[in-house]
């Protein structure tokens, strides 16, 4: 790798394998770290075609960290670097990055996607429809496989940059754009190669336009046969299945990237224009004789007569017909509450709309049910193996029939044919293959010979056959292959790609077409074509796949022995702080720490500002290692509101000083459509105010929170409730609080109408110190168990209301930019005069990332007009920025 890119890093990497949601995937960071997922790739997947998925992601990965961590040899970049700790990327564009880690997984494994049969199909789809990505659209994640656009456009653009340069032209690049003259990347490329990068991505274009039209020609001379057209789509569609009557055709549909994945039925009957719409059209004519009517130049769109939309946001996917055609086995990722997600099975009555959860935490991601329908035969996959089992559709227990290995064998897309016997795709000795195996999970025989072309996602198509995807002449087509002989018969010859077989009773086959906007649904008699594959140049690369070549065999060494894991101590990120608004000003550091996996997080905090604002230091240590997580907290704090800049007298009995420190535990549980949460903590605090001098206060309190999400249509429901409770004695003195807020959000797309309340209960406490009082900000380095009395919000000044009984409305307004909101606050020692305040907020909140040693953020930015004394018709800015260790 190292000596491929031209660089070694000197810093050892760490490199995480986890499994959080039970698909394939990497990314690469800052520090460096590397991060690797390790459930395996699909054979129908972009990524799909690899020696090895652990080689293969690892590669692809590590060649970011060798690329991207070459330091900068520019001297102020380089003291920047050293004064902040962070190391600081070169702005490379997106395609410069994922594609040249895409060409690296090429050159280092004969695999990946410069050596499989997708990025061909996608690049030679898109030229011959005239849609490939200008130069500006390439880092863009945009329409239909927009997002994979910088891996295949980007690593087909570097190797013909490399075919024409040479191989040292790419490291000369990245060397130019380090050097200690500082250069755009532009500048560094057309130093290199002549030309800056938009313009030569032009001529690249050109030339795969006309390799994409000599694969086309090579098609036609043989015969081009797609089928006919039955509909068509934007965006992904996959899975299709036919009904055992033949009557009915469930496909997944997901027509943009940023919506959950919905399944729909359609009828297979022709769709013809009904009496009404025919004769609309000819009292149309008959009132202007001189109009056109519309050719039909596509095929008339199907209403669903069933549709299965995304459940707490959640899609679904994989439908399989049960026996009788009344049911569909499906599958959604459902949350196994530590914030981990895992395929699930559930029985959709597609008539009634009933849906039956099946399995629990199983991860099962297909399943193809026995023709009794009492069990199913499916792949499970978790841990970077996936296994062939069998399920009871009743009880949903899950029995292992065959294992998959780290490295194979690994299966997908089990089908079960006439006597039980299954058909799958099996990954064994770098290659996937077709194999027949025993109901009970043993192998037969293989369903082609050894070292033939890669051939997946096999369907029944009667007793003795079975239709599948072969990529036997660089081109995703459709074969029949006779289960007994294993002969071999095309059944499609497309230029672009057919995918997803669903064989018919009738014999005829339905399929995926890719095209630049979306897969379209076509269908094939199922007579096999007379012989004839097209004899396409090898040498069209990109627009058909490079010939396979001998990769390198990488080193391997043996792992220490495996021990239990030690946090040590984390390294520390400095991160600025503070508050703004009507009750002042403050700003502060927070020094953070954390592991890599984020066991042990700690975090040092030092606020300054004026006198009304929250001003001192805290330190905090938190462990993640336990259920419940435990955190310690040590602080020291001070603010008086008296100092507020106001009209009128400022609020009494609010100026404070505290000492002490805070110990909690929390309980969290992460399904995915809900977030719980329990904790409870108890502190002990020095506290001085205007009356109560060197006062003991120490309490403890317990608190439940939880969200539930709920999708109907494309609309979500989002209800929110915390409840609290606090007990404690100040000064000798016993107190007691409780506090309940509820929130109700109604929304679609990036737009929502969200409401929320809060009602509070209090004793005062010695000197009132316990009631409640709305505003000012919240303290950047106190917990806000400490003082739930105080109902902070940086839009108003402290004290805004005051007094034991508290309560508030919020109403707003969320679009793209942020919220507009209306905001009601009452207290005192009853409920009844109302303070109004109204404005506009910017608001943000990210998970903590350990590796990165980022702890949670809390950031908000906002303008509020005030309405009601003492700072009405007043329009004030407000913002803060907050961590949690």
């Amino acid at each position: 790798m190292t000596a491929y890119v031209g660089y070694e890093p000197e810093e050892r990497v760490t490199v995480i394998v986890d499994d959080p949601v039970s698909t394939p995937g990497g990314s690469a960071w800052p520090g460096p770290v590397v991060l690797l997922h390790p459930t395996p790739p699909e054979p129908s997947s972009v990524i799909g075609t690899y020696r090895g998925w652990g080689e293969l992601v690892t590669v692809h990965e590590m060649a970011h960290v060798a690329h991207i961590a070459r330091p900068s040899r520019n001297p102020r970049l380089r003291w920047l670097v050293r004064l902040v700790q962070i190391p600081i990327v070169i702005p490379y564009p997106r395609w410069a990055l994922e594609g040249y880690a895409t060409l690296i997984e090429g050159r280092l494994t004969g695999g990946g996607r410069p050596h499989g049969v997708w990025r061909p199909a996608v690049l030679r789809t898109w030229a011959l429809e005239g849609a490939l990505p200008d130069y500006g659209e390439l880092d863009g994640l945009e329409g239909f496989m927009g997002g994979h656009m910088a891996y295949l456009a980007g690593s087909a653009y570097l190797e013909w940059l490399v075919d024409r340069s040479g191989e040292e032209s790419l490291p000369k690049v990245w060397r130019r754009a380090t050097a200690r003259r500082r250069r755009s990347f532009a500048e560094a490329f057309a130093g290199v190669l002549g030309a800056p990068p938009s313009e030569l991505y032009g001529e690249f274009t050109v030339d795969v336009t006309e390799r994409a039209l000599a694969v086309e020609d090579a098609v036609q001379g043989a015969g081009i046969e797609r089928g006919e057209w039955i509909q068509r789509l934007v965006g992904w569609s996959a899975d299709p299945a036919v009904s055992p009557d033949g009557e009915h055709l469930a496909i997944v549909r997901r027509p943009a990237a940023d919506e959950a994945a919905e399944v729909v039925v359609w009828s297979t009957a022709p769709d013809t224009l009904a009496a009404e719409e025919r004769e609309e059209r000819e009292r149309a004519l008959e009132l202007d004789p001189e109009d056109v009517p519309a050719v039909q130049w596509r095929p008339r769109p199907k209403e669903a007569v069933a549709r299965l939309g995304p459940v707490g946001g959640r899609g679904h996917s994989v439908p399989r017909w049960l026996p009788g055609g009344n049911s569909l086995l499906v599958v959604r990722w459902e949350g196994l509450g530590d914030g981990r997600l895992r395929p699930d099975l559930f029985e959709w009555r597609w008539r009634d709309g009933s849906l039956r959860r099946v399995t629990r935490g199983e991860a099962v991601r297909e399943a193809d049910p026995d023709p009794d329908g009492r069990t199913a035969v499916g792949t499970r996959c978790a841990g970077g193996t996936c296994d062939l089992v069998r399920i009871d559709l009743v009880s949903g227990e899950v029995a292992l029939l065959a294992a998959g290995e780290v490295g194979g064998p690994s299966y997908h897309g089990a089908r079960v044919g006439p006597g039980g016997r299954i058909a799958v795709s099996v990954f064994e000795e770098g290659a996937w293959r077709l194999a027949l195996l025993h109901p009970e999970g043993r192998e037969l025989r293989a369903l082609v010979p050894a070292g033939a072309p890669v051939r997946f996602d096999a369907e029944w198509a009667g007793a003795d056959a079975v239709v599948a995807v072969s990529e036997a002449g660089g081109i995703h087509d459709l074969e029949r292959i006779d289960v007994a002989t294993g002969a071999t018969r095309r059944l499609t010859r497309v230029v672009t790609a057919a995918l997803s077989p669903a064989p018919a009773p009738d014999g005829g086959v339905f399929f995926l077409h890719l095209t630049s906007r979306g897969m379209d649904v076509r269908r094939v008699d199922g007579a096999p074509l007379e012989e004839g594959a097209p004899a396409i140049d090898p040498g069209l690369v990109p627009a058909r796949p490079a010939v396979p070549t001998e990769a390198p065999e990488l080193s391997r060494r043996e792992l220490p022995p495996a021990r239990p894991y030690r946090p040590g101590w984390p390294a520390p990120l400095v991160l600025p702080a503070g508050t703004v608004g009507p009750a002042g000003w403050n700003g502060g550091l927070t020094l953070h720490g954390s592991d890599p996996i984020g066991r042990l997080r700690w975090a040092a905090d030092a606020v300054w500002g004026s006198e009304s604002a929250w001003r001192g230091g805290a330190a905090a240590v938190a462990w993640h290692g336990w259920r419940p997580e435990v955190t310690a907290h040590a602080f020291r704090a001070r603010q008086r509101p008296s100092e507020q800049d106001l009209d009128g007298p400022p609020p009494a009995g609010l100026d404070v000083e505290l000492t002490g420190g805070l110990l909690q535990a929390r309980l969290r549980w992460a399904y995915g459509a809900s977030r719980r949460s329990l904790r409870a903590g108890a502190a002990v605090v020095r506290l001085e105010t205007p009356s109560l001098v060197g006062a003991a206060r120490g309490h403890g309190f317990a608190e439940a929170a939880g969200a539930w999400l709920q999708t109907i249509g494309g609309w979500r429901l989002v209800e929110r409730a915390r409840l609290h409770a606090a007990l404690g004695e100040t000064d000798g003195e016993g107190w007691a609080r409780g506090l309940a807020r509820i929130g109700l959000e109604i929304g679609r797309g990036e737009y929502a109408l969200v409401v929320d309340a809060l009602y509070g209960i209090a004793d005062a406490g010695p000197d009132g110190f316990e009631a409640f009082a709305f505003g000012g900000s919240a303290p950047p380095h106190l917990d806000s168990a400490l003082l739930s009395q105080r109902l902070h919000d940086p839009a108003l000044p402290a004290g805004w209301g005051i007094g034991t009984r508290a309560a508030s409305v919020r109403l707003a307004w969320r679009s793209g930019f942020g919220e507009t909101y209306f905001r009601w606050t009452s207290a005192g020692e009853s409920i009844g005069s109302w303070k109004r305040a109204m404005g506009s907020e910017v608001s943000l909140g990210s998970s903590p990332v350990p590796f990165l040693s980022i702890p949670e953020i809390d950031f908000a930015l906002g303008v509020a007009r005030l309405l009601d004394p003492p700072l009405d018709g007043e329009t004030r800015l407000y913002g803060s920025l907050r961590y949690r260790p």
